[in-house]
């Protein structure tokens, strides 16, 4: 499989990238364009859906277009939480995409949390009821009559709303289902009583896609050419995955936010201040993982790019606000942390990193560590099938 080709699509808040992998997982071509996002009100965060699209499609076409004879597999890396309402018919999108930052939801989420469902709720899904989740934007677009209007209506994750594009079929994976509130973290499917506490019809919602099965063919109408949409991973599990799929595997993404990260296991473990969520183990099944966030580190770093003294000092602070995030996640077991993010690149802030944890700092291989999971889960899912063709 020498002259096979890992082609990840990467959908962030800021950019859509588009890079291709060998199977020794070098990346070999890389393009990128800027994504808008619009505010339409206070707490409100929406992005072009079909936008989203289209730069996708544009970029995709791109990278493939470098590799004409080559056998590729794609993969698609995303925003969690982001949701997408579309007609199943028209295959066009029917408001703009709730981006995982709006918080319009956060009424419906209180009242929630006032009539005492929050302890249910997080032993059901690993999460705090939240506006950051899927579930209250989910609501918000079903109580918009022109939206609900439409009796083929499907309402999912960005993944989803890619996937449905690329191949026809709505279908999401479990990293991103399980950042929904809508997901039974333990027993893997749409929950019912979930659904009923939000008022949402399971009948909108995508699939939930196999672990480990490729999703399915690409149209080849798209890109005048036959390969398979492989897999769909939420961005901070699958740089996750790129760090390790053992437990105790640990890293910190310095992206958009912080988002340090530890793989518990096959048992579900809450923790009081972290979040519980699935990550993908070393046979690609399911694992659970802890999961902690700081917001806004890109925004702070941004302005100060060209201040050496104010960019050390911001440098500093986030490196602290992550250590009290890892002190919860990490112990003595814990004997390295991998980063990755573009903050990463930084020198200062992985060395005072290192000296608050007591732990070896690992500069991820790419600091694109969502891209490089995707590119290193399609080709251990290729080893994989390779291996019991040979039973």
């Amino acid at each position: 499989m020498s002259s096979a080709l890992a082609v990840v699509l990467d959908v962030g808040t800021t950019k859509i990238k588009a890079m291709a992998f060998n199977s020794q997982l070098t990346m070999l071509h890389h393009v990128e364009a800027d994504v808008k996002k619009t505010k339409p009100q206070s707490g409100w965060v929406e992005q072009d859906a079909e936008e989203i699209w289209q730069i996708s499609q544009r970029l995709l076409a791109q990278i493939i277009g470098e590799y004409p004879g080559e056998y590729i597999q794609l993969g698609i890396t995303n925003q969690r939480e982001t949701v997408v309402a579309w007609g199943r018919e028209s295959g066009k999108a029917l408001h703009n995409a709730l981006v995982w930052e709006d918080h319009r939801g956060a009424e419906l989420c209180q009242k929630l949390i006032d009539k005492g469902h929050d302890s249910f709720v997080r032993h059901r899904t690993g999460l705090h009821i939240s506006p950051y989740s899927s579930a209250s934007k989910i609501r918000w677009l079903l109580d918009q009559e022109q939206i609900t209007q439409h009796k083929d209506l499907v309402i999912g994750t960005l993944d989803s709303w890619l996937a449905y594009k690329l191949t026809g079929q709505a279908l999401t994976d479990c990293t991103n289902a399980c950042r929904t509130l809508l997901y039974d973290i333990r027993r893997h499917h749409w929950d019912d009583t979930l659904l009923e506490l939000f008022n949402i019809p399971k009948g909108i919602l995508p699939a939930l896609s196999v672990p480990g099965e490729k999703i399915g063919p690409v149209d080849k109408n798209i890109f005048n050419r036959e390969f398979d949409l492989v897999v769909t991973i939420g961005d901070q599990q699958s740089s996750l995955f790129a760090a390790g799929s053992d437990p105790g595997t640990c890293k910190i993404t310095y992206g958009t936010g912080v988002f340090p990260m530890r793989i518990v296991g096959s048992r579900f473990i809450l923790h009081d201040s972290l979040m519980t969520t699935l990550a993908i183990g070393g046979n690609l099944k399911p694992v659970y993982a802890w999961e902690g966030k700081i917001d806004n580190a890109a925004a702070r770093v941004s302005p100060v790019l060209n201040k050496p003294k104010e960019l050390y000092a911001t440098m500093m602070e986030i490196a602290q606000e992550t250590q009290k995030v890892l002190d919860l996640i990490i112990d003595d077991s814990v004997t390295e942390i991998v980063v990755d993010g573009g903050i990463s690149q930084n020198n200062d802030i992985l060395h005072r990193q290192a000296e608050l944890s007591h732990k070896e700092i690992i500069r991820q291989k790419y600091y694109e560590g969502t891209a490089l999971g995707v590119a290193k889960y399609i080709f251990s899912r290729t080893k994989k099938s390779d291996d019991m063709s040979l039973v």
